[in-house]
């Protein structure tokens, strides 16, 4: 509105300007008319003077002739010809005043030529000043037009931006519902499967602390018997002492062999008891070991479907997550594009701002160019003050006859120097009402701009704080689902679901895909069908058509039977009243039949074959009636020349009649034939309309088959990238059972070895016993091979034995047993004694480092599993 505004309070200076110019005109032709007339006037009164010059030579040439005779006439015509000369020579000054006089007014004329030029120049410069004008005030329209354009692309910008904000709102909170209601599931899960977990593992614990007290009281009553046969052994070493420190001769002389005999037996009972100990702890170490391994097994294998289940819970959670970041980094992309969409739109609106500087700098240029030909004006307009006043200077110096001329001219100049002003004043105020409007509309496009510029850099950072805001509000979303992530194990019952919906939507497609191909069975029918009946209707209405036809060319026929037949009976005058009376009777039947026509046109194909048999009857009677009147005519012509003024009379009738019925005919056809076409017309647009709404229904269909189509891709690929991560996650779980394995085969190895060195100390342990048992034996036999003392035949006699003790005990006796070798047995004694307190203390140590490896292994396993939990 303001931009109209401007360019009315802009057209209003140039209207004015227009008027003044078209008064200036105006009153510029009156004045050349006036100068014009005073010319010819001038011209006139030159032309009747040299006419009475004429008439009064001529006047004296006759006086000359009528006195040529004498000398005083001589003298006469001599002083007349000085007078003459005189006359003459004042008459050529006269005339030279007179031509001089004339030339200034050529002058003046082509002065006045050069001014109204000068002055059609100053009205094309101000038509050129209004043009100007014009496309200044269209270019104000354009850029207001611009401006207005560009504030409602602002406002729908805004309101998109508004709605944009809205959607991302209402996405934002329904998927923050979406994921913290997915979370608290699958926090629930996790929970669930955690406790599920938490408890199998401390049953798991349970039965592993329960086995391990088993085994370390195991090994205490080992420990315990160990100890028992130590102090035995010592008890044993003990009695051996005190029997060698004793002496053996005491015991050799009292009998007390037997003793040391049966405690040989009672050793060897207690080392083959030992060795069969030995044996059965080893059986049962074996079968514990095996019972272990089987454990082991079963716990491995729990394991394994504990790691397999959290690796498919994992899975569902992984493509779960990376679905969400796929919907974030595509929303996150959305809001990138929107954001490089108002960017363009800023750096447009920029562009659109610098054209606009652009296009002020060129007005202003234009502008300074108008003040240049202002400039350029108003130096032609002071040159032309002065000729003008070197013209008024020269019509002061001309004669009195041109003073009309000079005053004309100088009220010309008047008029010119009036119209100059008022021209400046015009061009002045209009350049002042310009140079305002353009100031005005330079300063409020500035204003404009400022105001986008400063709403869109308020927009610019509102987004930027909304896309901050929202990448703070996505990380701490994302180290939410990375915490929810970490407490989640698995959610097998989800991907069983997604299975089954999977499975329920393939049964989905096939049954849609079957109704879609019944729909297009469907639709093929009908559109054959459709097809079949609009060809039919075409048919029907080319038969109609031709039908219609068939009936135009009978009716034409009739009217040129019934023209012949009137033309006969005008210039034959062979027909009567009669034959008149039975035309209009036939006029009639014609008249119902085309009534009938017409109103039962819709049963035209039963009807056309009957009309043609009556028309071809009625053309045969017709032709029989036409041959009894052609042989009735000479007959007839003498009866029907008295009643011809009748007939001409009744014929006049009938034709009106004819002509009244042919036109009611006619107008009965033309109804007919646009009920006829008003019927096709309205078949053929059910036809379309039909065919439109099917095409509309098969589109429908086509788009929702496109769409389910489309639906299933999606799933088809989303099923994909699920097979794939099952893929991957079956490859990572076998890689973790190769690891496990790995595990497992290095832990197995470990306890071979373990059980091989175990072994291998229990045999070492068993050669020692039985190179200690073999020792013994040596001892024993070499005891039984030393011949015992027999008992001397009067025992009662103590003075006797005493007397023979130090003969027995005397080192020359040979019955003295040799100490060298018993201190040798007893060395070896004490050695074998030693080797067995070795190996029970190295079989302690071993039992205590297999039962510290074992609860270290059991504590790492258990530091692994629930290592992969909280990893996983």
């Amino acid at each position: 509105m303001e931009g109209v505004k401007d360019s009315r309070s802009l057209q209003s200076p140039g209207a004015r300007s227009e008027a003044l110019a078209v008064v200036g005109e105006l009153h510029l032709q009156q004045e050349l008319a006036k100068s014009s007339s005073e010319l010819d006037a001038v011209r006139t009164a030159w032309a009747s003077f040299g006419q009475s010059l004429q008439r009064q030579l001529q006047g004296f040439l006759s006086l000359d002739a009528s006195q040529v005779g004498s000398g005083v006439l001589k003298a006469r015509q001599l002083v007349q010809g000085l007078a003459e000369l005189q006359r003459d020579e004042e008459s050529s000054d006269f005339l030279r005043s007179l031509e001089e006089s004339q030339r200034r007014c050529e002058s003046v004329n082509r002065e006045m030529v050069r001014q109204v030029q000068k002055h059609e120049e100053l009205v094309r410069a101000l038509a050129a000043l209004k043009d100007t004008n014009r496309r200044l005030v269209e270019q104000i329209r354009i850029q207001s037009d611009e401006i207005e354009t560009i504030s409602q692309q602002k406002a729908t910008d805004e309101q998109r931006l508004l709605l944009a904000n809205s959607r991302h709102d209402q996405d934002f909170s329904s998927s923050r519902l979406e994921a913290s209601r997915q979370m608290a599931a699958a926090r629930d899960i996790a929970l669930r499967r955690k406790e599920r977990t938490r408890e199998q593992m401390q049953e798991a614990l349970r039965q592993w602390s329960a086995h391990a007290q088993m085994q370390f009281q195991a090994v205490a009553a080992i420990s315990d018997e160990q100890s028992q046969l130590r102090r035995e052994l010592t008890a044993f070493q003990a009695d051996v002492k005190v029997l060698v420190g004793s002496g053996l001769d005491r015991l050799l002389s009292h009998g007390h062999f037997q003793k040391a005999a049966k405690s040989k037996q009672d050793a060897k009972e207690t080392v083959e008891s030992l060795t069969t100990e030995i044996r059965v702890e080893k059986e049962q170490r074996t079968q514990e070991s095996l019972n272990f391994s089987y454990e082991q097994d079963r716990y491995m294998s729990r394991t394994a479907q504990l790691q397999a289940s959290l690796a498919r819970d994992l899975s569902s959670l992984a493509s779960q997550l990376q679905a969400w970041e796929r919907k974030k980094a595509a929303d996150h992309q959305a809001w990138k594009e929107e954001e490089d969409q108002l960017l363009r739109q800023c750096e447009e609106a920029s562009q659109k701002k610098q054209q606009k500087e652009e296009d002020t700098m060129r007005i202003q240029a234009k502008q300074e160019e108008m003040q240049k030909q202002m400039g350029l004006a108003e130096e032609s307009l002071q040159d032309v003050r002065k000729e003008i006043q070197q013209l008024k200077s020269q019509f002061q110096q001309s004669d009195a006859a041109l003073f009309a001329a000079r005053s004309s001219t100088q009220h010309l100049n008047q008029q010119i120097v009036q119209m100059e002003e008022v021209l400046k004043r015009a061009s002045k105020a209009e350049m002042d009402t310009l140079l305002q409007d353009a100031e005005r509309h330079a300063g409020k496009l500035a204003q404009l701009r400022t105001l986008e510029a400063e709403a869109i850099r308020q927009h610019l950072q509102d987004l930027e704080m909304k896309v901050r805001e929202e990448e703070q509000v996505l990380q701490s979303i994302d180290g939410e689902v990375g915490k929810e992530v970490q407490n989640c194990d698995g959610l097998t019952g989800e991907i069983s679901q997604v299975r089954t919906q999977v499975d329920d939507l393939q049964d989905q497609r096939r049954s849609l895909e079957d109704r879609l191909a019944d729909a297009r069975r469907e639709g093929l029918l009908e559109q054959t069908k459709m097809q079949v009946a609009c060809d039919q209707i075409s048919l029907d209405i080319a038969d109609l058509e031709w039908q219609i036809c068939r009936l135009e060319e009978k009716m034409e026929v009739l009217q040129r039977l019934a023209a012949d037949a009137e033309v006969r009976v005008a210039t034959r005058q062979s027909l009567g009243q009669n034959e008149l009376r039975a035309a209009q009777e036939e006029l009639q039947a014609l008249k119902r039949r085309v009534s009938r026509t017409a109103e039962l046109q819709s049963q035209v194909k039963a009807e056309a074959n009957t009309g043609k048999q009556q028309t071809a009857a009625q053309e045969l009677d017709l032709q029989k009636r036409l041959e009894t009147v052609d042989a009735k005519k000479g007959e007839d012509l003498k009866a029907l020349k008295l009643q011809l003024v009748h007939e001409e009379e009744a014929v006049k009738k009938a034709q009106k009649d004819l002509q009244q019925a042919t036109g009611e005919g006619s107008e009965q056809l033309k109804r007919a034939q646009e009920q006829g076409r008003a019927k096709l017309r309205a078949a053929q647009e059910a036809k379309l309309t039909a065919e439109d709404t099917r095409r509309a229904e098969l589109k429908l269909n086509s788009d929702a088959l496109a769409a389910q189509q489309r639906h299933m891709q999606n799933l088809e690929q989303k099923t994909g990238t699920l097979r794939q991560r099952l893929l991957q996650n079956e490859q990572h779980l076998g890689w973790l059972h190769q690891q496990l394995q790995l595990e497992e085969t290095k832990a197995t190895t470990q306890m071979k070895v373990e059980v091989g060195a175990l072994d291998s100390s229990i045999h070492k342990a068993m050669g020692e016993e039985a190179t200690l048992t073999k020792q013994l034996e040596e001892v024993v036999r070499k005891k039984e091979e030393h011949p015992l003392l027999t008992q001397a035949p009067f025992p009662a006699e103590p003075v006797a034995l005493a007397a023979q003790e130090p003969s027995f005990c005397s080192p020359e006796s040979p019955w003295r047993p040799s100490w060298s070798e018993n201190a040798a047995d007893l060395a070896n004694f004490n050695l074998l004694q030693n080797k067995l307190e070795g190996h029970i203390a190295r079989l302690q140590r071993h039992t205590e480092e297999l039962r510290n490896s074992l609860e270290g292994a059991q504590r790492t396993r258990e530091a692994q599993y629930f290592g992969h939990l909280w990893t996983g």
